[in-house]
């Protein structure tokens, strides 16, 4: 069978409209999403959308990149949208992103099948996620190592606080302040701000998004949004008050959170990863995957960048070693 031609477009355009029409809804999505995310990644970066088609000129995946730092790309809904890399035919997506002729770092979590190990993926890092599992006693795990006295604690402390969902207002204070919060540690860029609030005006209106609030009187001390996928809660951007450190509110509010979870039905309270406090809230529950993609030019210039910073970086440490040793 001949191999499917793959197709570049650099701007999203009135053909990869129909191509998409032809395709079906990623698990959980909507596919019409796509176009609104491509033209705000226009606006901040330079974008390259790629589709693959097969041997009679029809449509089989796309998937569009914008550009990044050191020259690598990213899906346009990477850490916006859980569990939605490109729009596909079943089987087809990997294969595609396996050929991806620029460099480039695919997040791969909430996928239903195992990252591609083929093609020009030339390294894969995997860290657990966690999740709560609201079907069930939960707060079992808590017990495991004593987390249980901590969020006990906090539902002392909190106790006064006023637990409200969807509140006017509250998504866009959730993700603009979750941006200010944690710029150095997890720089949010002005594209990621505004594909969060563009998620949050599309799918709050159709009770997919949420936005969940602590408040004291009028002012929220703590604040998070989720999103449904599939059947689970799955956690997006979070803030807190630091003035009101001490009441441990971040804790009371997943906490709350999860209550609210079960109450509504839903299977699990996702977690994702990246930080150890998630373990102590529930178990292993998956993997987040970065996979980075090189075709062999590119992959060939980095091997030989990373050779020149590992002989420069193991000349500092000799020369510091030989200055403290003199």
């Amino acid at each position: 069978m001949p191999r499917p031609d793959l197709l570049r477009f650099h701007r999203w355009c009135t053909e990869l409209d129909e191509a998409l029409i032809q395709l079906p809804d990623p698990p959980g999505w909507a596919r019409t999403l796509y176009p609104a995310l491509a033209h705000i990644a226009a606006k901040h970066a330079r974008i390259r959308t790629y589709l693959s088609v097969d041997a009679q000129g029809q449509p089989e995946a796309l998937v569009t990149l914008m550009s990044g730092p050191r020259g690598v790309w990213e899906p346009i809904t990477q850490w916006i949208v859980p569990g939605f890399v490109g729009v596909a035919r079943p089987g087809t997506l990997e294969p595609l992103l396996a050929r991806l002729p620029v460099p480039s770092r695919i997040v791969w979590w909430r996928m239903g099948l195992p990252p591609p190990q083929l093609g020009y993926v030339r390294r894969i890092k995997s860290e657990t996620t966690y999740a709560m599992h609201l079907a069930s006693d939960y707060e079992t795990h808590w017990r495991q190592g004593r987390f249980h006295q901590t969020v006990n604690r906090a539902r002392r402390r909190c106790a006064n606080f006023e637990f409200i969902v969807n509140a006017p207002g509250a998504a866009e204070y959730t993700i603009r302040g979750a941006a200010t919060q944690w710029q150095a540690e997890d720089q949010q860029t002005p594209f990621q701000t505004e594909s969060r609030l563009l998620l949050a005006s599309l799918l709050e209106p159709e009770g997919r998004h949420f936005a969940f609030s602590l408040m004291d009187g009028e002012k929220i001390v703590a604040a998070s949004t989720a999103c449904i996928v599939q059947e689970d809660l799955v956690g997006l951007a979070t803030m807190r008050d630091r003035e009101y450190q001490q009441f441990d509110t971040g804790t009371y509010l997943i906490d709350r959170i999860a209550q609210w979870g079960r109450e509504k039905g839903f299977k699990s309270l996702d977690l994702g990863g990246s930080h150890d406090y998630k373990k102590q809230w529930g178990p292993a529950s998956g993997t987040k995957s970065k996979l980075y993609i090189y075709p062999p030019l590119s992959y060939a210039t980095h091997r030989f960048t990373q050779s020149v910073l590992e002989t420069w970086r193991a000349g500092v440490s000799l020369a510091s070693r030989l200055r403290s040793s003199s």
